[in-house]
Order: C-alpha cells, then structure tokens, then sequence
C-alpha cells in the first residue's frame, strides 16, 4: 500500500512549531550501472513531542513535490522523543537515463492515522543524483610504463555490465636491445590474479 506524503497544513501552527522531522544527510553510490542494486542509506533527525509517531523514508522520481514517480521506501518505524534514525532504502539503478534524480521524504503520521505528513520548509526532504552507465569501460596499463609500447595486451573496450571479460598478455615481452620484460600479475580493483589470461566480471 503506498502513501502520498502531504504538505503539513493540517496542523496548527502551534504543532507545526515544536515537530522536527527532516533529512540531514544521505549516502548513496555517485554512480551505477543500469540494472544493478544499491542502497540508500538516509539520516532523520526528528522531535515528536507529542507521544509515539510512525516513521519512515519515501523516495520519489524527480524533485520537491513531483509525486507522480513512487520509487521506494523504507521500513516504518515507531518513534518518540528526540533523537536520529538511520533508514535504508533498496534502489535499482534503471535504464534508459544518465543521471538519475530522486528526491527522499522524511514522513511521519501520528497514532491511528493513515496520512503521512513532510515538512518542506524546514529540511523535510533532499534531492540528490545519481549517475548512470549503461557501458563499463575497461582501460589496461603496464607498470613500468613503457613496456606497453613492446607489450600486446587484450581486453580493452567498452562492456555491458556484469560480462565476463578474458584479459590477455604473453608472459615475455622483448622491449629494447639487451631488455626483456616478463609478467608479474594482473591487479583489478585491489585484487591479484597471477595467471596472464585472468577472466574478470565488469561492473
């Protein structure tokens, strides 16, 4: 069942003065490729001094107020007092665009209601932007340097994400006069492959 967060003009002034509920930070990969799994991890700090509230995290397609996109939410929970919840979100990167904006809605509703309530002109929501990348690109180099001019290397290219890739180099490579060059190891994203045909999944 999803709920529409509402502007929160059914409250009186007096109430609308002492809650607190709004976005102060959130954490999120700058980048995805189309298709893959992330997840948003959203910081509320809120001040309900009223007695128990609902809690929870709404993610909308686009910016402040366009709620014709329901993305995501997160779990609901039960709050009192004040104090800082930590919500997570689970998002998937989606094809067809290059940047990905979303907007994330600290919600609340009181006891025994249905309504769930933001407050927009005092941090109740934060839009933010993800970049997305249907192609991974994979770029080889030697170390040192200069055996790439001797060196025949394989793999390079754009991919789409999650294939497997085979990268090739000869064992030996015959650089200038007197110098011969023999591989060592692949290094891929902090890992070590001892083989010089290592097959590797881009992402």
């Amino acid at each position: 069942c999803m709920f529409t967060c509402l502007q929160l003009s059914q409250f009186s002034v007096e109430t609308k003065a002492q809650i607190v509920c709004r976005v102060t930070s959130l954490d999120h990969p700058p980048e995805m490729a189309a298709g893959q799994p992330f997840t948003l991890t959203v910081t509320v700090d809120y001040s309900f001094p009223y007695g128990t509230y609902s809690l929870k995290v709404m993610i909308y397609k686009g910016g402040l107020k366009d709620f014709s996109s329901f993305v995501a939410e997160s779990t609901s929970v039960e709050v009192s007092g004040a104090g800082s919840q930590v919500s997570s979100v689970g998002l998937t990167a989606p094809y067809g665009v290059n940047e990905w904006t979303l907007t994330a809605y600290a919600c609340y509703r009181r006891p025994y209601e249905n309504t769930w309530y933001y407050l927009p002109d005092r941090g109740g929501y934060r839009t933010f932007a993800v970049l997305i990348y249907t192609k991974c690109q994979v770029s080889l180099k030697t170390s040192p340097s200069e055996v790439a001019r001797y060196a025949k290397m394989l793999g390079e290219g754009e991919y789409d994400p999650n294939t497997g890739v085979t990268l090739k180099v000869d064992r030996t490579v015959q650089g200038p006069a007197g110098t011969r060059y023999v591989f060592l190891f692949w290094i891929v994203e902090g890992r070590r492959y001892d083989t010089e045909t290592p097959t590797i999944r881009v992402v």
